[in-house]
């Protein structure tokens, strides 16, 4: 290997990360001797080596100095590492000052042996990268000091000690840890030698420091095995800092051979023997260790917190003395110490107690060696401090209790006044064995009997293990943090039951013991169950002298993911009881809700918490593990083909929060599950979903989800492919098709169309669909131009290609589209045609432009001027107009005070879409601009308008002027009154003057149309102002009544000063009318039954129905409004058999509308023939003398000469009715002598009238073609 000598300073530096191997080889520190602070160590690292790549030296001999230990000796040590990573692996230090220094870093020794002078191995703070600690690990070395410390750890060092032997030391301890807040130093020793040690102690641990200790053997030590805290604090000669924190763990340790002697001026003062474990304001446990020939005390502890259990001690000395510390013009920090199922062997006393509170239980208490001594002495030295001296001598913990010691079963708390002894199942001990030996006041010194108490931590009846257990007295007051074991028991703790003072005997008073009758929880000044009521006030001790209060407790068990309980009992004896934790049952929450359809994969997502999750917000990760109580295991999932939960699949933890829960996370915070149903037929499955905490199942989630495997089919059946489309709108429309038939129904959801064309970007627009689609495209706003469009049209479901075809089938549609552009469109609302208008400076004029296919971007406006060959008046503001409403609105004013009275002026607009114009509308409006400018012009008045009249009255128009009268009139009459009495207006009520002046209202003649010339003249106004229109007298000018009516007819009314007011139009509308009858129903009535007539005639006129054979008055009704009439003839007016209906109208026999009817069977009519012969024949000759009569009036109206001859003539020549007479007597002569009717072979003739073989009996003569019905 290499070899190094005489090198002025290092034999090797190693830097900047470098990791050289070194195998064997000898290393020799610097021999510099002009300038000594140049000498170097053998091995010098600066940030060398990485954590991965550790500068490594196997088997290198090192040789160091030989200057002394003193600051002042200028010794070296043989490697100095320095925020680096080096190992050293059966290294020998064969010589020198000092072994190996590791500041700052990290790496390990082992199997080295290293004997110095001073010291061997020096450990100073810890190698910390990004937050993360890098430990030193020293195993299996030997290490012998001369004078000083074999192993210290310094400043925050964070190393494990592990199979090394340490001796040596005669002027130091053999191990060193010491470190100051808040740099914690965190050792670990285990399976070390430790001695002989020539110097102090075997470890001295000062200021800020945690320490681990098992497994050691602590041998042939000078002074104390251990010291955890410095108790020479304050003493001349001693150099040492204040007390800190500290805690240490001292567990299956072995001690022999502690003989050495101590002292203390403060604390002690004197010499003593010294003690195995001496601990100063500091917290350590000390667990199943063996302590052999101790000529001292095992434990002496001031102002500390212990834990002692399970140990066995041999000493000469006191078991444990446990004593405050007084801090000079500062407080008291008492001892709080817990002792359970320790040793004592050849103790001259076991326990010595001063102004501290301890705990023991599960012990023998052995006779002391001394017969002068009792087994416990407690005493209170100080004044006694309670609320009247300001709690002066009051005791505290130490600080030390930020730190206290691992699993420490005693609540932190202290009794402040009291030396406390709190005993439970001691053996070989009463009362009497417990001497008070000071005590200041009667609450100085407390004996407190307690019981053994263990509890069992279950949930659901299984055991639980690592819960916590917390005790608590009847005030709340802390007793005992436990853990419960791996079976779920809480170790055997002592809790009180009885409280005994030092107050009255039965001989002196007080005689220093506790055990008088009455020196129980009746007279311990403490509630001692919590009812507020104090010793003998409380009624429990009122009840005979074997009665006392009894201890109420609190128990409260918690463990997370298992549950939290809590009672109370009162503790009468030992108790070993079950707890049963409640446990918060879990929530799952599925975010897909019923009828979420899956493509093929199922994929469930959601989330869930254990216990109670709130708002979800949580302040602290404490909070957050509080609320919760625990967190989930798994979630299970039942599945369709799944028969019961014991096949289920598990869902994903997608929270990332490593099982742990915080403020933000937690286990299954969110999570998902996929299921492959590729194979599955197109329908509805059920899924089941439950959480597990590892103690409950959350209620279950059912979802029923749509399974889609199969995209949509999509049928187009308009437009045909190729179509041509001009109008702006082109509706689709056709079916679809899916296979999911399930119970959300159809699974249909939109139809998309993918539009193109040369002059549009590709662009998809989803509509509503369903199994019957359609849509409306308007085109409208699409570019101006003619040219083909290309539509891809598909179905989409709940899952198959929603926006995209994928996988889908488009149906492909070619379009010729022609937007070619439309022109724009206007209407002027304001003024109206023919309004008159009020001269003025702003007159409104308004209206709408629109355009279909695109915006417009102005109005022009223009005024013409009848009265100047329609040349068009000056252009003003009005003349242009780009302020256009979104729906189409606009308005501007015109300035009208200048225009001439009464004269007419046109007012023009029209729109522009950009490219083209709309045609122009037009208003005419006449210009009231009277000379007398105070003139108020008439008004018409509309409905629901009101005007208020110069006298202060208002009037309110309650009538509705109606827009059209219609008129009937008589289409074949000549008669006068065929149009009735026409129509008539009542116009005063619509004309008003605001001043009350006279009013001449006349009937508007449109200059501009000659088509009203003749309405205007006969369209009377009387002096009533009563309008009325009867339409005969058109007959002068045409006798086509379609000509007759009177359209779009206006009234104005004229003040004296010519101002003129214009009513609504108004249409006299007239109809041609006549008469007319149709039978409604058909065929042979019932005897119950009736006939319904219906037909027209002119409104007014009463229709009157008759028999034809009687002239018996059937019905009647009057013709309607409308010109139509109905009349229900029953079957009981008529004859069983034929019968003629005849109808009058307007008293006038109408003989061509007459109608047979036959009422029953045509053959019940057989036997009365004969009758109805007569009777018919009686009736046609009446007929036809009834029309001889109209006929000859008709003749002499037209020809008064030639009816007057005929008129002479007629009753000598010839008797009008003969042929009805010859008729009958030809009938009579030929009817047999038989009843029976048989049809003739000839049968007479009868003008109107034939015989019908077929119902045996006379009907209408049809040979004209068939009668109306």
């Amino acid at each position: 290997g290499l070899l190094f000598e005489d090198i002025n300073t290092s034999s090797v530096l190693i830097i900047d990360l470098a990791s050289p191997h070194f195998v064997g080889g000898t290393f020799t520190v610097g021999v510099e001797e002009r300038v000594e602070s140049l000498l170097g160590q053998a091995i010098q690292a600066y940030g060398a080596g990485t954590p991965n790549n550790p500068v490594t030296m196997d088997s290198p001999v090192f040789t160091g100095t030989d200057s002394g230990c003193s600051s002042q000796d200028n010794g070296r040590h043989v490697v100095w590492a320095q925020k680096s990573f080096l190992n050293i692996d059966h290294g020998v230090v064969a010589s020198g000052d000092y072994g190996y220094r590791y500041t700052d870093s990290g790496g390990s020794i082992t199997s080295n042996t290293i004997q110095t002078s001073c010291t061997g191995i020096d450990v100073n703070g810890r190698r910390t990268i990004l937050g993360y600690d890098y430990e030193l690990f020293a195993s299996h070395n030997s290490i012998s000091t001369a004078d000083n410390s074999p192993l210290t750890a310094y400043d925050g060092a964070l190393v494990t000690f592990e199979d090394n032997v340490m001796e040596g030391a005669d002027d130091g301890s053999g191990i060193q840890v010491v470190s100051n807040y808040p740099e914690l130093a965190e050792v670990k020793f285990s399976r070390n030698i430790i001695g002989p040690i020539g110097g102090y102690n075997g470890i001295w641990g000062v200021g800020y420091v945690d320490i681990i200790a098992d497994n050691n053997t602590f041998q042939d030590i000078n002074r104390e095995p251990v010291i955890i805290g410095e108790y020479h604090f304050g003493d001349n000669g001693w150099t040492v800092s204040g007390p800190q924190p500290a805690r240490a763990w001292f567990a299956d340790n072995t001690f022999s051979n502690v003989s050495g002697t101590c002292e203390s001026e403060k604390v002690w003062d004197s010499e003593f023997t010294c003690p195995v474990f001496h601990l100063f304001r500091s917290s350590v446990s000390i667990h199943r260790n063996t302590v052999y020939n101790a000529q001292g005390d095992a434990i002496r502890a001031i102002g500390a917190i212990i834990d002692v259990q399970d140990n066995t001690f041999t000493a000469a000395g006191v078991g444990a003395r446990i004593v405050q510390h007084d801090v000079p013009s500062g407080p008291q920090y008492g001892s709080l110490a817990f002792f359970s199922r320790n040793t004592w062997n050849n103790v001259s006393q076991v326990y010595n107690i001063s102004e501290s509170s301890v705990t023991v239980q599960s012990e023998l208490i052995p006779n002391p060696t001394s017969s002068t001594t009792y087994p416990m002495e407690l005493r209170w030295i100080s004044a006694d401090a309670d609320p009247l001296n300001g709690w002066g001598n009051k005791l505290d913990l130490a600080p030390t209790q930020i730190i206290p010691p691992r699993n420490f079963p005693l609540s932190l708390d202290i009794v402040n006044n009291s030396t406390v002894l709190t005993f439970a199942n001691l053996t070989n001990f009463d009362l009497s064995k417990a001497h008070i030996a000071q005590a200041a006041g009667t609450w100085s010194v407390q004996l407190r009997r307690a019981e053994l108490v263990r509890f069992r931590a279950t949930v659901n009846g299984v055991r639980v293990g690592d819960a916590t257990v917390l005790l608590e007295d009847a005030h709340g007051n802390d007793m005992y943090d436990m853990t419960t074991d791996p079976y779920g028991f809480t170790p055997w703790v002592a809790l009180p039951s009885d409280f005994h003072l030092d107050i009255r005997g039965n001989g002196d008073n007080p005689n220093d013991f506790a055990g008088d009758p009455g020196e129980n929880s009746c007279s311990d000044g403490i509630d001692n169950d919590g009812d507020l009521l104090y010793d003998l006030a409380d009624p429990d001790c009122q009840q005979g002298t074997a009665t006392r209060e009894l201890s109420k407790y609190y128990v409260t068990t918690y463990k997370f993911g298992k549950g939290y309980e809590k009672h109370w009992f009162n503790l009468t004896g030992t108790l070993d009881d079950v707890i049963s934790l409640d446990n918060m049952a879990p929530t799952v929450t599925v975010t897909q809700l019923d009828g979420h359809s899956f493509k093929r994969l199922v994929n469930f997502t959601g989330s869930g918490w254990d216990g109670n999750i709130g708002t979800g917000i949580f302040n602290n990760d404490e909070q957050a593990r509080w609320e919760q109580k625990g967190a989930i295991e798994r979630i299970e999932i039942k599945t369709p083909a799944s028969s019961s939960w014991n096949d289920t699949r598990y869902a994903v933890d997608d929270s990332n929060s490593n099982g742990e829960v915080t403020s933000n996370n937690r286990p299954f915070r969110i999570w998902h599950f996929e299921h492959d149903m590729s194979l599955e037929p197109e329908n509805d499955y059920t899924f089941e979903f439950r959480a597990w905490d590892g103690v409950d199942y959350s209620p279950v989630v059912t979802r029923t989800i749509r399974l889609n495997n199969q995209a949509p089919v999509i049928y187009v059946l308009t437009p045909t492919d190729g179509s041509t489309f001009a109008s702006g709108i082109v509706t689709f429309s056709g079916t679809a098709s899916d296979p999911y038939n399930g119970v959300y129904g159809s699974d249909i959801d939109d139809i998309h169309f993918e539009i193109s064309s040369s002059v549009f970007n590709t662009t998809t627009v989803p509509v509503v669909g369903g199994p019957i689609w359609s849509w409306d495209w308007n085109f409208s706003g699409m570019p101006k131009v003619r040219t083909d469009w290309m539509f891809r049209i598909w179905a989409s479901d709940s899952s198959f290609c929603r926006g995209v075809i994928g996988e889908c089938t488009p149906v492909e549609i070619t379009l010729d589209i022609d937007n070619t552009n439309a022109p724009p469109l206007i209407t002027l609302i304001e003024p109206y045609d023919m309004q008159i208008v009020r001269a003025g400076p702003e007159t409104v004029i308004s209206g709408v432009a629109r355009d279909t296919d695109g915006e417009v971007s102005k109005v022009e406006i223009r005024i013409l001027d009848p009265q100047d060959a329609m040349n068009e008046r000056p252009p003003g503001p009005h003349s242009v107009i780009t302020t256009i409403a979104p729906n189409g609105a606009w308005s501007t004013t015109w300035d009208t005070s200048r225009l001439v009275h009464d004269f007419h002026y046109l007012v023009q607009a029209r729109s522009k879409d950009g490219q083209l114009y709309s045609g122009w509308a037009q208003r005419e409006i006449i210009i009231d601009n009277p000379p007398d400018a105070n003139n108020l012009a008439p008004i018409y008045l509309a409905h629901n308008e009101t005007v208020v009249l110069l006298d202060g009255t208002s009037v309110t128009q309650e009538q509705i002027w109606l827009p059209k009268y219609t008129i009937f009139c008589e289409e074949d009459s000549q008669a006068q009154d065929r149009c009735g009495v026409g129509a008539s207006i009542e116009l005063a009520g619509w004309f008003y003057d605001p001043e009350g002046l006279d009013l001449s209202i006349e009937v508007w003649d449109d200059p501009d149309t000659y088509e009203d010339d003749q309405c205007a003249e006969q369209i009377q106004i009387d002096v009533n102002g009563r309008a009325t229109y009867n339409p005969v007298a058109m007959s002068f000018y045409t006798p086509d009544m379609d000509e007759w009516s009177c359209e779009d007819m206006k009234f104005v009314a004229k003040d004296p000063h010519n101002s003129k007011a214009y009513s609504l139009e108004v249409d006299f509308v007239v109809n041609a009318v006549s008469f007319s009858v149709q039978r409604v129903d058909s065929g042979n009535l019932d005897i119950d039954g009736s006939a319904t007539f219906t037909g027209t005639g002119r409104p007014g006129v009463e229709v009157v129905a008759r028999s034809g054979l009687s002239s018996m008055r059937l019905g009647s009704a009057g013709i309607s409004d409308n010109g139509s009439w109905t009349i229900d003839v029953p079957a009981s007016k008529l004859e069983r058999g034929s019968n003629i209906v005849v109808f009058d109208y307007d008293n006038d026999r109408m003989t061509e509308w007459s109608h047979s009817i036959q009422v029953g069977d045509a053959d019940d009519g057989s036997r009365f023939g004969w009758i109805l012969w007569v009777v018919l024949s009686v009736v046609v000759i009446a007929l036809l003398g009834g029309v001889f009569v109209f006929f000859f009036v008709e003749f002499e109206e037209e020809d008064d000469d030639e009816s007057l001859l005929i008129s002479e003539g007629t009753p000598e020549e010839e008797d009008v009715y003969a042929w009805g007479k010859q008729t009958q007597e030809q009938q009579a002569a030929a009817q047999p002598a038989a009843e029976a009717v048989a049809q003739p072979e000839a049968q007479p003739t009868y003008p109107g009238w034939q015989w019908d073989a077929d119902s045996n009996q006379w009907i209408p003569d049809q040979s004209g073609g068939p009668p109306q019905q």
